[in-house]
């Protein structure tokens, strides 16, 4: 019994060797400081408020070698606070073969919640400091179903980029307790999204586009639905893109159009400075919106050393589709990682 035991540790700790020669854990994070405000004008007249917040993330992620076929596997989540606790941030388990990846999780496949148009900080959306967005704008295609729990395959494609599809089965499973049901017994329509991102081969191209769709529940009048065609080009010191994003939502002839310009330029290796110009109609119930929503938003950039600094200014007309609802949002961030 004795030399039995022996020998099961022995297995055992040469099992535990093993595993880690084969397999690398990191640890990284981010603490971030803004300081935001928003000076309206509107119908009731005038208002401002500001105020500062915090966020902390730390990422832990672990990749090696499977014992199956040269596969490999990637692994990892995130602990995220900004004023809430969120320990699924971008949580997912892969599993690699050559080019091609099989991916479960949330948060953290290719996603379309952001547009390939460059920027020095933030987007216009988060430049939004109120506790419900008085912008329409939020840069995203549909839902942004890959926040949701659910399953997802991706291809690279040598020299021109990645395609990838996921698979949501509920709109609300991500928030289903963190537990391994992950399941939600209520009416949550399930969705999905496909994507391209690459450079198709040409040097400081960024090309971006994609569809979300979600599907009708049994209170929905159709299909939620949002597509997405944006492109970039990197010219050195000097970048610049387009986007166009159109969103349709389960309530029928309720949908949003954005077309996004955004270009950005490198002064030096310390600081940057960016410019950003959007325009959405709107549309509620098939009727449209009194005016468009435009927003002009400015970015400095200057990296510190060991943090980084942003300050951003947006201007923006015609809040939500609502005339003479005007908004000066100013955001002040520093952020350091490690």
């Amino acid at each position: 019994m004795k030399n039995k035991l022996l020998l099961t540790s022995a297995l055992a700790g040469s099992l535990l060797v093993s595993a880690s020669a084969f397999a690398e854990t990191k640890i990284t994070g981010s603490i971030e400081a803004s300081w935001s405000g928003d000076s309206a004008s509107t119908a009731s007249g005038a208002q401002s408020g500001d105020g500062i917040g915090m966020e902390t993330q730390i990422n832990i992620s672990n990749s090696g070698d499977l014992n199956i076929g040269g596969m490999t596997y990637q692994a990892g989540f995130s602990i995220e606070a900004d004023g809430a606790m969120d320990a699924y941030e971008g949580a997912y388990i892969r599993v690699i073969s050559g080019g091609t990846s099989l991916e479960v999780g949330q948060d953290a496949f290719q996603p379309l919640d952001g547009t390939a148009t460059p920027r020095v900080s933030i987007d216009a959306a988060s430049m939004d400091p109120n506790a419900t967005n008085v912008i329409t704008y939020t840069g995203s295609a549909g839902d942004d179903l890959s926040e949701n729990m659910g399953i997802g395959l991706a291809q690279v494609i040598d020299g021109i980029g990645k395609v990838g599809i996921w698979y949501a089965r509920s709109d609300l499973a991500g928030a289903a307790g963190g537990g391994n049901d992950g399941f939600v017994a209520t009416d949550t329509p399930s969705g999905y999204e496909y994507n391209f991102k690459g450079n198709l081969g040409v040097d400081g191209l960024t090309v971006l586009l994609g569809k979300s769709v979600e599907e009708k529940g049994q209170t929905d009048a159709q299909k939620q639905e949002g597509e997405m065609y944006s492109v970039a080009y990197n010219f050195g010191q000097f970048a610049a893109g387009i986007a166009k994003v159109d969103n349709e939502s389960h309530t029928v002839g309720t949908e949003t159009s954005t077309d996004e310009i955004g270009v950005t330029y490198s002064v030096n290796d310390n600081m940057s400075v960016g410019l950003q110009y959007i325009k959405t109609d709107i549309k509620t119930a098939g009727v449209a919106a009194a005016d468009d929503e435009k927003i002009v938003m400015g970015s400095i950039g200057y990296n510190l050393g060991g943090i980084g600094m942003s300050l951003n200014y947006a201007d923006v007309s015609s809040a939500g589709g609502t005339a003479n609802a005007d908004h000066e949002f100013f955001n002040i961030r520093l952020k350091s990682s490690f």
